[in-house]
């Protein structure tokens, strides 16, 4: 069982965790014309943490207090940060939004995927058999993907629907697990899984298959990449190690394959984790945990730093069709 490898993010924040718990962490809403703006906190909270964003510029993610115990958040422009209503002093993160406001993620000590909703409130999306599951990502209907453990303890992908409830994604063939992070309008299932030689990479669950997406490069098990984020237009961004060492962002495309995106700085490693529906995508690149930097990658002009809100560590975790992007960044 992989639990190691649940999600790129989650490895990020665990190996971060002794050097944020000593640097203030928020939120931040970035747009071109204002650049990073710091979204604060919920009253009682010491960080914040952005996670997605709709076509409205609705902002979903989890702050936590000086416990370290996390609870989900929705920001808007008029309302600012306020805890979810259902919600309210629950374990919780919110990993995904969508334009009608439904919030997916998980709670109950952050073990069990949620899905809530302004007009209905929260749902218990239930489990593969075992604990945990969480819910990652959701489109404009309301289907829902993430990763749960089965009742033989293998973590394997998901998609929930309201009509047929938990569906299990399997693995790749010979493989002993799968997650899926996000899933387009058409109904194109992003994520990662590994096969029969316990080599980890980026998949693709359509019309009841599972296709992997390839790797830039890397030998062995050694070798990895991860899908994070797909558009409407079947355009996938994720991260793959690269021969010589290190890991930078991509794109792919059925076109075209796995496009290398590269890294900010020489030496650096990048991770793309969130893509548009016009094509631009964001993520973060550095060389360690006091010098990485949220980016913003066009076709047009490559990928460029986004900055930080005074700290040394800021990624960027998703972008909206208007081009407004949110994540975190540390203040100092």
């Amino acid at each position: 069982m992989k639990t190691s490898r649940i999600s790129l993010v989650l490895a990020l924040i665990t190996a971060l965790s002794s050097v944020m718990a000593a640097q203030t962490t928020h939120a931040f809403l970035w747009t071109q014309a204002t650049g990073m703006q710091d979204l604060g906190t919920v009253q009682g909270a010491q960080n914040s943490f952005g996670e997605a964003i709709n076509i409205k510029g609705e902002i979903v993610g989890y702050d936590n207090n000086t416990l370290n115990v996390p609870t989900s958040f929705r920001w808007t422009l008029g309302t600012g940060s306020q805890r979810i209503k259902d919600l309210m002093g629950m374990n919780s993160v919110a990993y995904a939004v969508n334009a009608a406001g439904q919030i997916a993620g998980a709670y109950q000590g952050s073990t069990q995927a949620y899905l809530w909703s302004p007009t209905t409130g929260l749902q218990d999306l239930g489990s593969l058999g075992g604990t945990p599951s969480v819910a990652r990502g959701i489109n404009t209907s309301g289907q829902v993907v993430g990763y749960s453990a089965t009742a033989a303890g293998a973590f394997h992908g998901f998609l929930w629907t309201q009509g047929t409830g938990m569906q299990d994604l399997g693995t790749l063939p010979g493989g002993t697990f799968s997650e899926a992070f996000a899933i387009n309008d058409v109904g194109q299932i992003v994520g990662t899984a590994d096969n029969a030689n316990g080599v980890i990479l980026a998949v693709m669950w359509w019309n009841n298959r599972v296709r992997v997406l390839g790797k830039l490069g890397g030998l062995g098990k050694s070798a990895s990449s991860t899908a994070n984020a797909i558009n409407k237009l079947g355009q996938v961004v994720g991260s793959s190690t690269v021969d010589g060492g290190g890991t930078h962002a991509f794109l792919w495309t059925a076109s075209g394959g796995m496009q290398d995106l590269g890294v900010l700085t020489t030496g650096d490693n990048a991770y793309a984790m969130g893509i548009n529906n016009v094509g631009q995508i964001v993520g973060y690149s550095g060389g360690g945990p006091l010098d990485t930097r949220a980016f913003l990658w066009t076709a047009e002009n490559g990928m460029q730093g986004l900055g930080t809100l005074g700290g040394n560590f800021a990624t960027a975790t998703a972008i909206s069709d208007a081009g407004l992007v949110t994540g975190y960044s540390t203040l100092q």
